[in-house]
This record gives C-alpha cells, structure tokens and sequence, in this order.
C-alpha cells in the first residue's frame, strides 16, 4: 500500500454577471455567493486568494466572456498553473455547480434533498438502525454538462418515489443502506440511457456515501477543538478542526454497505477525545496537519483496513488528505 499527500483548499467571492441562455437569451444582471475548492499535489492556496481577491465584488462580465459556470471555472482553471490539480470544484450558490477532475474532464452537478423513512433489517437487534426511523436525505449528482437538463428532469420523477415513503417498501430498496440508494437512483438513470458520474446520498450532515456505478465510497465526520503552536514561533493559536474518514471497498453481502458508520464512530471517537481540547504541539511532534494525520493513521488503519482517505481541515479555507492507495481504487 502506497500512501500521497493531497493539499486541499476553498477561496470565495461575492459576483454579479449576465450569462446567455440556451435559447440565446440572456439573463438578467443576478450575482452569487461563489466558492472554489482545490485539491493539488501542491499548495495553491495563496495564487486561490489571490484569483478569488481578484473575482470579489466585480462585474465578472468585464473579465470572462460569457461567464456561466463552465466560463469561471475555466478561467480558474487557466490561471491556476499546475500538472498536479486534481480537482477543482465551483460552488454558484450552495446547490449546483461545476467540478473539474484531471481524470473524468468536466461535468455539472446539483443537490437536492428528500424526507423519507427507512430501517435496516439485518442489522443486529440491538442497532437504532434497525428501528423504523427517518432522514432528511440529500443527494448530489454528478453528470455530463450535454445531458445536464435530462438529468434534472429524470431527478424530479426519482424525487417523487422516494420522497415523503417509506424506503423498504420500494422495489430494490428492501434494504436501504445509504450505499443501496446511491447505488438504485444511479441504475435508475443508468435504465433510462442517462450517464451519472456519480451519486452521493447525505444520510446526515456528517455521513454519506458515493457510487460512480463501479466502487462505493463512504465518509464521516468528526470536528475537535484544538491549540497548536506555529511552527517556530511562540505564538500559540488554535483551531476548530473538521476530520473526514472516507473508506471504500465492495458492499458486504448482508449488511450491504461497506462499513457501519457506528463502527466507523467506535474507533475514531476515543481518538478524537485525546485531541479535543487540548494542545497538539505537546501530544505530537509539532501539532501540525501533518503529523495530525499521521498519528491518526497509525492508530486507525490497522482496525479499518477499508479506509483510503483521511483528511483534516483547521480553517474552512485550508486542509490535508492522505490517501491510501489500494484496491478498490476510488478515483476522484
């Protein structure tokens, strides 16, 4: 198993622009609460602040000919000068978008959200999951920007089976793990001749899973209240940190998920609590990112083996992942 480190980073800005329509029409003068994340073999987190600065409070009209969303992030794209970025990901507001991947080009995505209630019957007796409950899922869609309209349309028509129901009495969802639901809306358009790069279902605000209609890929997170002292100075500082734990793997053949994310809770949670509230610079070698990292990995990755990637952000602007390279692959 081979480990990379993946620098990860988000910048905004506040814009107003005029985009052209399909029909050739143009929109009216509206503006937009933008983001722009990263992630790089490199840190680009300064020339990020920098083009964002640039972008802040402007007519962007004046500086990208029709600047709709596949316009801005081409310009981002142009202007962060690296062979090593794997992604970048544009935010128009907080429920659609645009996202480039070095290795799948282009494509658009929106999010959307439904209630519904489910349970999990082959779960132990004593697990909550297994008693009727309910969720206020979210799901993203990643897909091709040509057939982007398509996709909402057929969404709408998904939308309307799961909303406001009870998950097991659909067919194919008898038993709906968040992994079986990424997996049914994906065959779903993949039954009506619609290509989806992937299908992401927030369970909740801290766990949720992806398929790409080959792997799974599932994530939780975890947030601690830490100081740390800046690496050589005496300045003490601190941070609220968020931690994603992302595993991937085949889906169990009960269970049908790739790990319960109790389990997931399990181990990190007593990890965690070392952490939280306290100073990093006395627990770790130097209390940075870095080492954060590491020290989870050596404690975690033995009892998960299924986990490929951990990150940790200190500032909503500015993180680190380590992945861990093995099969099943999950390609970004």
């Amino acid at each position: 198993m081979s480990e990379r480190t993946i620098y990860l980073g988000s910048g905004v800005f506040e814009a107003a622009r005029k985009t052209t329509l399909d029909k050739g029409q143009a929109q009216r003068l509206h503006g937009h609460s933008f983001r722009v994340d990263y992630a790089s073999q490199i840190d680009l987190l300064p020339q990020l602040t920098v083009l964002c600065d640039r972008l802040n409070l402007s007519y962007l009209n004046e500086l990208i000919d029709n600047p709709d969303n596949g316009a801005v992030l081409s310009w981002f794209q142009s202007q962060l000068v690296s062979n090593q970025v794997k992604r970048i990901q544009l935010w128009a507001g907080p429920q659609s978008g645009v996202t480039y991947l070095a290795q799948k080009g282009v494509q658009t995505w929106f999010r959307s959200r439904f209630e519904a209630a489910h349970y999990l019957p082959h779960v132990p007796k004593k697990h909550k999951c297994g008693r009727l409950h309910g969720h206020g899922f979210e799901v993203l869609i990643h897909s091709p920007i040509a057939t982007s309209e398509q996709v909402k349309q057929v969404w709408r028509e998904i939308h309307a089976h799961l909303h406001h129901q009870l998950l097991n009495d659909i067919e194919g969802l008898s038993n709906p793990t968040s992994e079986m639901l990424a997996h049914w809306i994906w065959h779903y358009f993949a039954k009506l001749g619609l290509t989806v790069a992937e299908v992401t279902v927030f369970e909740t605000r801290s766990t949720g899973s992806v398929y790409n209609g080959q792997f799974f890929y599932i994530w939780k997170e975890f947030s601690f209240d830490s100081a740390t002292q800046l690496a050589h100075q005496q300045k003490i500082i601190g941070h609220t940190y968020s931690l994603r734990v992302g595993l991937s793997s085949s889906l169990d053949e009960v269970f049908q998920w790739v790990e319960d994310f109790g389990d997931v809770k399990k181990i990190f949670s007593p990890l965690i609590d070392q952490l939280d509230h306290q100073p990093l610079h006395e627990i770790l070698a130097t209390g940075s990112m870095t080492e954060c990292l590491a020290w989870l990995t050596k404690q975690a990755l033995g009892a998960l083996p299924k986990m490929t990637r951990l990150s940790v952000w200190h500032t909503p602007q500015e993180g680190l992942r380590q992945e861990y390279t093995k099969l099943p692959l999950w390609v970004e």
